[in-house]
């Protein structure tokens, strides 16, 4: 299920205090039009009655699709996020471990993650070619702190990745063919854990997880 609550919030500009909803679950089963808000952001916009100033309020949720058996927690903070879902407990106690369980830690995150699921795409792999695309990337793009998938395209004919690159500069956007995907997919398979030894653990999949996977199958 989903559950809204409700907190006042000092507006961060005026300081005018109001209420606001924070969503401590979000499930897009039960409630499909919520995805959508998500990736809007529009679940996390805060606008101030008196001064009307927009601003964007993060805060930590728990992101279910039950059809993809999909668990993505948003955790602003370090460490495992807690797993304790009061009285949701007991009836996801069988599902857990068959669910996809991520950890992000930022909104672009969430909303990457959606995108790569709804693609049919591997996360981790997706992962594995930012760290292949970035060395390139600094020199057409530089100052690249971060960088995520965006969506697949048709264009002319041929399949390709669309990427988003945040720099100090702004926003810069790229393609690349998703041959790229499927050859970073074949030659990281062997690196890859048995997803059945993953099963119920909520993994924080990023480029410093993909990392250290290279690392040990090189040693």
């Amino acid at each position: 299920m989903s559950m809204p609550v409700t907190e006042e919030i000092a507006c961060p500009a005026c300081g005018h205090k109001q209420d606001f909803v924070l969503w401590q679950s979000i499930n897009v089963t039960l409630d499909p039009d919520l995805k959508q808000k998500v990736i809007s952001r529009e679940l996390f916009k805060f606008t101030c009655d008196k001064c009307k100033e927009q601003t964007t309020i993060v805060y930590p949720t728990l992101y279910h699709d039950m059809a993809k058996l999909m668990m993505i927690w948003l955790a602003l903070g370090p460490g495992t996020p807690d797993l304790d879902l009061g009285p949701m407990q007991s009836m996801m106690k069988g599902i857990l471990k068959h669910d996809i369980m991520r950890v992000v830690r930022s909104h672009n995150e969430l909303v990457e993650k959606l995108l790569v699921f709804d693609a049919n795409l591997d996360d981790r792999v997706i992962e594995f070619m930012k760290l292949r695309l970035l060395p390139g990337l600094s020199e057409d793009i530089p100052e690249v702190g971060e960088l995520f998938f965006d969506s697949l395209a048709d264009v002319e004919g041929e399949k390709v990745m669309n990427f988003v690159a945040l720099t100090n500069s702004g926003i810069h956007r790229f393609s690349i063919s998703f041959g790229a995907y499927e050859e970073t997919a074949k030659g990281c398979e062997r690196m890859l854990p048995d997803p059945n030894t993953v099963l119920g653990e909520p993994l924080r999949v990023d480029m410093d997880y993909v990392r250290a996977l290279a690392d040990g199958a090189s040693t």
